[in-house]
């Protein structure tokens, strides 16, 4: 299965990858809610749908996917759209600026494998050295539209069939935020075990989502009339909602 690519209705975390034949998504950080207590990540029930109703589900659902996540795709939850927004803020903050590395400053010594080169066997042997399946569930973050939780092992059984190369570019994480995974799209993961102690950890997560913020207004202004983000800051015209500032012919000089 992972040499067939199929369209999904979502676009790609970050630069080089893309789902479909839809364009790349801009990066737009939300403001922080609520999904993120402490240094824990929040999932409640009400935020936990069917997998069936995931923008992916056709991974799980196919013939061609392994036996394992067939018969387990039941344990396999999509996280409602508000979460996923969320859970996209927090990635960013884990990735910063070193994607697709993990950011160097929350992570120690990160470890990097290349399936291609080494294959999936050695690469199902490179995750379970980390004893990642200590923790019960692991959450998958596409984007700011697309997150679902699986159980870690099964995660570890049948990465290869959820994140596939050419679509994909995700973060992988326990609700701990003990340590984190990622995955680029040109079929590299990145390992990092979280350095700090939980309350530097909260400290520099808020500070980070403070700063992603910011950059992210100076980038994309709110429009005056709707406050929906504009895609310039030179923009003189909504596509939220259609206003048009510029300057009458009139009135140009």
């Amino acid at each position: 299965m992972r040499g067939m690519l199929k369209a999904c209705p979502t676009t790609s975390r970050r630069s080089g990858g893309y789902h479909g034949s839809r364009p790349r998504r801009r990066r737009r950080r939300p403001p922080w809610t609520n999904g993120y207590h402490g240094h824990v990540i929040d999932l409640p029930d009400r935020d936990l749908l069917d997998a069936s109703q995931s923008s992916l589900a056709w991974r799980w659902d196919d013939s061609d996917a392994t036996l394992v996540l067939r018969q387990r795709r039941g344990e396999i939850r999509a996280v409602s759209a508000e979460k996923a927004r969320e859970l996209a803020a927090l990635a960013d903050c884990l990735v910063g600026d070193a994607w697709p590395d993990l950011s160097p400053v929350i992570f120690g010594s990160i470890s990097r494998i290349d399936v291609e080169a080494s294959g999936e066997q050695a690469t199902t042997a490179w995750m379970r050295q980390f004893d990642v399946a200590d923790e019960p569930h692991v959450i998958v973050s596409w984007d700011e539209q697309t997150a679902l939780r699986c159980p870690t092992d099964l995660f570890v059984e049948a990465w290869s069939d959820l994140l596939l190369p050419g679509p994909d570019d995700a973060v992988v994480v326990p609700p701990s935020i003990g340590w984190a995974i990622t995955y680029q799209h040109d079929d590299r993961y990145a390992f990092g075990r979280r350095q700090f102690d939980d309350a530097s950890f909260e400290q520099f997560i808020e500070a980070e989502l403070h700063r992603l913020e910011q950059t992210r207004l100076a980038r994309h202004p709110p429009c005056p009339h709707c406050g929906k983000p504009l895609r310039t800051a030179l923009a003189q015209q909504c596509f939220s909602c259609g206003a048009d500032w510029h300057p009458r012919r009139e009135e140009r000089p």
